[in-house]
């Protein structure tokens, strides 16, 4: 699910840059077919963080990862529905957007120090501040081959056994076509993106 909601919003990006560059040629590499196919064998890490994770954790139910404590979880949260109502936290796009937290002073009330750490706590976690590890995609290091490691290797960063995938916006229309025209490295047709690395099991 979280691949395919990867895949949905590259698709709504090209779509929207194909609007405002008609006419104008897109150019399609080798590389973007790799990072197709490194997208397809990915996943959200540790989490996507949407509505159910962050209730979760507030509900100190679940945990997070932190770089040097491992999984955590968060200390006297306030409950989801009071950061909604200050409108502190939505979830427009279906994701996390908390406001950058402010300091908590000795002389502020208990609930507005309550409700500051927690603020801060779920803006560190977004945005990958003070340890805490950011939701990023990410790939097992078993997925990707020696060839597929040399063509997308500056895409790539080691990040938890795996390999973080990240793409330049240049190469964002790219990426998107191979994705949504189901194409691997060499251009060629496939059943399916996902279904191709898993199916065949050897990554990239």
């Amino acid at each position: 699910m979280d691949t395919a909601r990867l895949i949905y919003d590259l698709e709504k990006k090209l779509d929207f840059y194909e609007r405002q560059n008609q006419g104008e040629p897109d150019l399609i590499t080798l590389l973007h077919g790799y990072i197709a196919e490194l997208l397809a064998a990915s996943t959200v890490y540790p989490r996507i963080l949407n509505r159910t994770t962050v209730f979760g954790l507030l509900q100190e139910q679940a945990t997070w990862l932190h770089d040097l404590e491992g999984w955590q979880a968060l200390k006297d949260p306030m409950p989801l529905a009071e950061l909604e109502q200050q409108r502190v936290v939505t979830f427009k796009s279906g994701l996390l957007e908390v406001v950058r937290p402010v300091p908590v002073a000795d002389d502020m009330p208990q609930k507005l120090k309550q409700e500051l750490a927690t603020v801060a706590s779920l803006y560190n976690i977004r945005h990958g501040v003070d340890g805490w590890v950011a939701p990023h995609v990410r790939v097992d290091e078993d997925r990707v081959t020696d060839v597929g490691y040399l063509q997308a290797r500056d895409k790539l960063s080691a990040s938890h056994g795996g390999y973080e995938v990240s793409f330049e916006d240049d190469d964002l229309v790219g990426s998107a076509h191979c994705c949504g025209n189901n194409c691997g490295p060499r251009g060629k047709p496939r059943s399916g993106v996902r279904g191709m690395v898993v199916e065949n099991g050897t990554g990239l």
